[in-house]
């Protein structure tokens, strides 16, 4: 909680040294529309995240306050949410975003809207139209893993329909009724109906690039989103090393002269030199 120490501060809670007044905040309002102005944003509000919408909403609640402290703990505290939302999607590693997801479908079209994970595509198209999400994506390792699917809330309750959705994993497959009625802008837990012994849940998929998650549309006509597909890893197959070991043999072989004979000396000078030219 923080303490309030009777000075004016700015959002990152330094000491101000002049006090605010209308001017100041006027300067601050029109620098900010000057950037607004410069960089315009392409996004529109729908793709905007939860916690991004939650800062921007907060800051100009700060401003219209005239920078009050209750505003500024607001603004803290949405910046904090955001901040921490958008570390959990760049450790990215194990999510899939329905950019990489592989839509298809004769007679339905996937349109691109706001989503839960950033953006989301949504559907009311034919029956059969799905969108398969590459396990490749996410998983470098053979291991068991969790696996988690997220739509967003952008329609009402009744233009919402179940799904269905299809895990391929390493030793076959499983479809799931996913009710994206009621789990809308939640992590949703698809658990395998075979209990792997010390991993309950948990799905194991292999490191060749095999495996997805499929979402089929299964009513007509009503609504069906793809946001993400998130493959929390809980246990790592260790690195199997193998060693190969080479023998060299060395063959010796030892050959018999025969003995020399004896050498005789002869110790008479004049006798002829051999070795003098």
């Amino acid at each position: 909680m923080l303490a309030d120490s009777g000075q004016n501060r700015n959002i990152f809670g330094e000491a101000e040294t002049e006090s605010t007044n209308d001017s100041s905040m006027t300067t601050l309002v029109d620098n900010f529309a000057a950037v607004e102005a410069a960089e315009p944003v392409a996004l529109t509000e729908k793709e905007l995240s939860p916690e991004r919408l939650n800062v921007i909403q907060t800051l100009k609640q700060f401003m219209a306050s005239n920078g009050s402290n209750y505003y500024r703990v607001k603004v803290l505290r949405a910046v904090k949410e955001f901040l921490i939302a958008d570390a959990e999607a760049a450790t990215g590693d194990n999510i899939v975003e329905e950019t990489s997801a592989t839509c298809t479908g004769a007679g339905g079209s996937w349109v691109g809207v706001g989503g839960a994970s950033g953006s989301a595509l949504e559907s009311t198209g034919a029956l059969g139209v799905s969108c398969s999400f590459p396990a490749s994506g996410a998983i470098l390792d053979r291991g068991y893993y969790n696996v988690s699917v997220v739509v967003p809330c952008n329609r009402g309750g009744g233009d919402r329909t179940n799904a269905s959705v299809t895990v391929t994993h390493a030793n076959g497959s499983d479809t799931f009724t996913y009710d994206q009625k009621s789990t809308c802008n939640t992590w949703h837990q698809l658990v395998n109906p075979v209990t792997i012994s010390g991993y309950p849940g948990t799905f194991e998929f292999l490191d060749d690039g095999s495996g997805s998650v499929e979402i089929t549309v299964t009513d007509e006509g009503k609504y069906t989103w793809v946001d993400a597909v998130d493959f929390e890893v809980i246990y790592v197959f260790p690195t199997t090393t193998t060693t190969t070991t080479t023998t060299t043999t060395t063959t010796t072989t030892t050959t018999t002269l025969p003995p020399l004979d004896d050498c005789v000396v002869d110790e008479d000078p004049d006798a002829l030199n051999w070795f003098q030219a």
